[in-house]
């Protein structure tokens, strides 16, 4: 599995946003978006890069009345931290 920055930032934005979210959302707050054509583009660059990570179970998708939503997969997903050259793990509470 190979994880880039990209995928990193959609599950910062996830995590930030404390619940649930759609492609869209996420695609507005990783990607600078110029316009409505370009929102459709990066929309569609999160959607295939949420498939792979709720493929490999780091995230959840939640279909609310035709409208998909990703959520935070906290079983699968550990935070860590580096602090004077130890790492620090922590569980995500939500």
């Amino acid at each position: 599995m190979k994880i880039d920055g990209t995928d990193i930032k959609i599950i910062l934005t996830i995590l930030s946003k404390g619940g649930e979210i759609t492609s869209t959302e996420i695609a507005k707050h990783v990607f600078d978006i110029k316009d409505y054509r370009d929102l459709q583009n990066k929309d569609s660059k999160v959607r295939r890069r949420l498939k792979k990570l709720t493929k490999y179970n780091l995230l959840k998708r939640i279909n609310n009345g035709g409208k998909y939503y990703y959520e935070i997969n906290k079983e699968n997903i550990l935070i860590a931290f580096k602090i004077d050259g130890n790492l620090i793990l922590a569980d995500i509470v939500q």
